[in-house]
């Protein structure tokens, strides 16, 4: 009697082992199958046609700006991102509105610049070099809080002349004036200075 009761104990068991184990394998293939159809969902476009990009008018066309491929390692939307960027002095956008904040580190020479924007977005950071932009953060994502980091003067330097455009669905739409932070004048502020 003591051997059959055991047998039972030890069936059941293995019986709820495996109905466990098969539980877990079908919940996960079903989430699996959540997230990949999800993320492969297509919108149609104004011709009823599916589309992966959007459509938009206005600004600067990516395929009529000079190709520029630097990018950042910071966090970047997965929004259409822009294959090319504006270089010349002489871009054609309307104005984006922000202020800019200058800080000092407290443990070592480095200067952190960073964007107060008036819009939400991605964004596309540019140094000024020579006479012309590189870029040096593309599409990164700002959700209107906390400031864009767009650049760090490091110990090196003593100026760094920065510009932020906006994208959206692949065109640049606005552009902010261009700042030119310098190490003299954060460092003669206290460790922090702000322009406008």
């Amino acid at each position: 009697m003591k051997k059959v009761a055991s047998k039972k104990i030890i069936a059941l068991l293995v019986g709820a082992f495996v109905v466990g184990i098969g539980g877990a394998v079908l919940y996960k293939s079903q989430t699996d199958f959540t997230k990949n159809g999800e993320s492969q969902t297509q919108v149609p476009d104004n011709n009823g046609q599916n589309s992966s990009t959007d459509k938009t008018d206005g600004g600067v066309d990516m395929d009529n700006a000079s190709k520029d491929t630097t990018t950042s390692s910071d966090t970047t939307s997965t929004a259409q991102k822009p294959t090319t960027t504006p270089t010349n002095n002489t871009v054609t956008l309307s104005s984006l509105g922000t202020s800019v904040t200058a800080q000092k580190s407290l443990t070592d020479s480095n200067i952190s610049v960073s964007f107060y924007l008036e819009d939400s977005g991605n964004f596309t950071v540019q140094e000024k070099s020579g006479t012309s932009w590189k870029t040096i953060k593309s599409n990164a994502f700002y959700s209107g809080k906390n400031g864009l980091l767009a650049a760090t003067l490091s110990s090196g330097q003593t100026t760094k002349t920065i510009r932020v455009l906006k994208n959206q669905n692949g065109k640049y739409v606005s552009v902010t004036k261009s700042f030119t932070i310098k190490r003299s004048d954060v460092e003669a502020s206290g460790g922090v200075k702000t322009y406008n």
